[in-house]
């Protein structure tokens, strides 16, 4: 490979895509390849690395400090879902009884107890203590950022069969883990990390 030839993974949803890009190539032609590559029908998608996201289409991929294997997730846009006008055989108490009703809302709930029991403590130690050691800060970083961003990511995938209360659940916790890494890319750059 020469120097700027270089090999990417975009994960997106549960596929792993292998790719030799050219670190010289805008992110907009990148992201013309990907979308190629992959099949992906979404018109709009959203790529992260190393915690921040991919958005100038005419800033070439080593400026964004990409290198060789380094690792980007792809996620597509939330849908805005127009409201439906509600008929009256589907009542909430009978949305309530369905199976499927009850996995989905568990599955937000587990995301939710995840994120309250295993990535909270790790968010708040980056948050909170000291920030003497920026390698370790920045591991730690790096550490919170891809945990909160794979649980956007398992979210973007729960498909709330139209259910109004299942979509505002997971709207909330969408917003809640953005607020925690607006939270997070505040304190790095107050601290230069």
């Amino acid at each position: 490979m020469s120097e700027k030839q270089q090999s990417v993974t975009v994960h997106y949803g549960n596929q792993r895509i292998r790719m030799s890009v050219d670190l010289n190539e805008t992110l907009g032609s990148f992201i013309e390849d990907l979308v190629q590559k992959a099949g992906i029908h979404e018109k709009k998608i959203k790529l992260f690395y190393a915690g921040k996201r991919l958005k100038d289409n005419n800033t070439s991929l080593s400026k964004f400090g990409l290198k060789n294997h380094s690792k980007i997730l792809c996620i597509k846009p939330q849908k805005k879902h127009l409201p439906e006008q509600e008929t009256g055989e589907k009542t909430a108490q009978a949305e309530e009884q369905n199976p499927a009703y009850s996995r989905i809302l568990g599955e937000i709930q587990a995301i939710d107890n995840y994120i309250n029991k295993d990535l909270t403590p790790i968010y708040n130690t980056y948050v909170h203590e000291s920030f003497d050691d920026k390698q370790k800060k920045t591991k730690q970083k790096l550490m919170a950022y891809e945990l909160l961003l794979q649980q956007l990511l398992k979210l973007d995938g729960v498909d709330v069969m139209g259910s109004e209360k299942l979509r505002m659940n997971r709207k909330a916790l969408v917003a809640k883990i953005q607020k925690m890494l607006d939270h997070v890319d505040e304190i790095s750059k107050k601290h230069s990390i």
